[in-house]
C-alpha cells in the first residue's frame, strides 16, 4: 500500500488532539463530573485577580455595603451552598446593585 500523506498527517494530528484533551480532563470537586480544563491553577488564579480588579473598578459605586439586607441575604445563600460545592477556602463576595439586572456570578481564584 503506497504512502499518503495526507491519510497519515490526518491520523497523526488528529491522535494529537485526542491525546491532548485526554490529559485535560479532570473531575470536578463536590459534584464528580469531569470537565475540560487546560488552564493552570496559577493563570486562572492570575485571570481571576485581574477579572476582580476590573470588576471591583467598574461597579466601585453600585457595590453594596455588607450592612444591606440583600448583602446578607447572598451570605446566606452562600454559607448554604458552599459546603455541598466542594470547594475549600475563604470566600469573599460583593453584591452589586443594578436594578436593570439580577445575575450572580464567580470569579475564579
Amino acid at each position: 500500500m503506497p504512502f499518503n500523506l495526507a491519510v497519515h498527517s490526518v491520523v497523526v494530528v488528529g491522535g494529537g488532539i485526542t491525546l491532548w484533551i485526554g490529559f485535560h480532563i479532570e473531575r470536578v470537586p463536590g459534584s464528580g463530573r469531569l470537565r475540560f480544563n487546560c488552564l493552570s491553577d496559577e493563570y486562572e488564579a492570575k485571570i481571576g485577580k485581574t477579572a476582580y480588579q476590573e470588576t471591583m473598578r467598574t461597579y466601585q459605586r453600585e457595590i453594596l455595603s455588607p450592612r444591606d439586607s440583600r448583602h446578607q441575604l447572598v451570605g446566606k445563600v452562600l454559607t448554604r451552598l458552599l459546603p455541598h460545592s466542594g470547594l475549600k477556602g475563604e470566600w469573599e463576595y460583593h453584591v452589586i446593585d443594578d436594578p436593570d439586572e439580577i445575575n450572580a456570578f464567580v470569579i475564579p481564584g
